[in-house]
């Protein structure tokens, strides 16, 4: 059995040497073949010379034209990854030069808007400097940009967006109080906008109900320096309620707080918070009283002011002018659409300076005080609506001042 074993592997043994014998051998004369000894013949100026490489040289040679060819793919590549690392470093600089160009033009905006809350009557929102020192723009940074390394045009970049970044949350902060102190000061009025919060931040100003604005009663007769027409308290009447001018914490972008701040401010220049004659007193305040003619309980739906003889009576916001001209107990009368749902009216006139359709600016002497209609002395009988309904116009002057204070305090 061992015998057996041996003489198997040595057949196996003689016959794989016998293959690596042929291979080699078949290896060898494949060489020679293309490796021989080649004559290389150069013929110049009819003189003819021979030279001899031998198998040696031709391997050395076929060696080197591969190591160049290696070489020059290698460079090809090399120039490839080149080519496309400066087409991305370029990208980077237009993108790095456009991002530069976004923030400068950022930071401008946000300086405007700064400048924007410094120019209401010196409104200073924070109560001290909103400029973000060199600390908070250090913490920022690394707050936003932690451990990484920033070379220096990097940091540069850094400091902007920081910068930026500070600014705006001052400015976030001082347009949200801005807003509330707004709110908490136009609420004093009475109006109740409930749903005109959505109409302001959509920029929508919509009149359409002040086209029934002008209606009044057909009562006669008044007292001295009070008029107005007679409304007894024995009928019913729309109570005003609505003491939130607007309503819900509505948690939007900063940009949508600061268009809505815009619109905000530009619904309290349309609103009528200053008292529409000079140097007067008020002989005659909003609500119930004891008519003056009738000797019974009745509702006022104005103010009587009363200022010297043939006082000039301007118009306290702008708006355009809905009606002048004699108008049942108020006598000579005015009718301004301040927007927004908003009209005032003044009664007892003795003169009209302005035309129906034409538009008045705030502080525009728009009347002058008289006696006429249901009246029985020189005074001005001055309404504020909304929506047609009356307000108490004493609330518009509280709210006037109170926004004066804060924007002076």
């Amino acid at each position: 059995m061992i015998n057996k074993f041996k003489t198997s592997v040595l057949f196996y043994l003689k016959k794989s040497l016998i293959l690596a014998l042929k291979a080699s051998h078949f290896t060898v004369l494949f060489l020679k073949k293309v490796f021989g000894k080649k004559t290389i013949l150069l013929v110049s100026k009819q003189q003819i010379k021979s030279y001899s490489i031998g198998p040696a040289a031709q391997i050395i040679f076929l060696f080197f034209v591969l190591w160049i060819g290696n070489i020059f793919t290698r460079s090809l590549g090399y120039n490839s990854v080149i080519e496309s690392k400066s087409v991305e470093i370029n990208n980077l600089k237009k993108a790095n030069q456009q991002f530069e160009s976004e923030v400068d033009s950022l930071n401008l905006n946000l300086q405007k808007l700064n400048s924007y809350f410094s120019s209401i009557s010196g409104y200073n929102p924070q109560g001290s400097d909103t400029a973000p020192n060199q600390q908070n723009i250090d913490k920022k940074v690394n707050d936003l940009f932690g451990d990484i390394s920033l070379n220096k045009q990097d940091r540069e970049i850094a400091i902007k967006i920081a910068d930026s970044n500070l600014m705006l949350d001052s400015i976030k902060g001082a347009t949200i109080k801005r807003i509330t102190d707004l709110e908490q000061k136009l609420a004093i009025t009475g109006i109740a906008l409930v749903n005109n919060k959505a109409v302001l931040r959509s920029r929508s100003n919509n009149n359409s109900d002040n086209q029934n604005a002008i209606s009044l009663n057909n009562k006669d007769d008044l007292t001295k320096r009070q008029g107005g027409p007679f409304q007894d308290l024995r009928r019913s009447f729309d109570n005003i309620s609505g003491s939130k001018i607007f309503g819900g914490d509505n948690k939007v972008s900063i940009k949508n707080e600061i268009e809505y701040l815009a619109n905000l401010e530009n619904f309290l220049r349309h609103v009528p918070l200053i008292a529409p004659i000079k140097d007067y007193y008020v002989s005659s305040g909003f609500g119930k009283r004891s008519d003056p003619m009738r000797r019974v309980l009745a509702k006022h739906d104005g103010m009587d002011f009363v200022g010297k003889s043939g006082a000039k009576i301007i118009s306290p916001s702008p708006g355009k002018v809905l009606f002048a001209g004699k108008f049942s107990t108020y006598g000579n009368a005015l009718i301004i659409d301040h927007g927004y749902g908003i009209t005032t009216r003044y009664g007892h006139l003795s003169k009209i300076y302005v035309d129906r359709g034409s538009y008045v600016e705030k502080n525009q002497i728009v009347a002058a005080q008289g006696s006429t209609g249901r009246s029985t002395g020189q005074h001005l009988h001055y309404e504020v609506r909304y929506k047609n309904i009356p307000l108490n116009p004493k609330n518009f002057l509280q709210a006037g001042q109170e926004i004066l204070n804060s924007n002076n305090s």
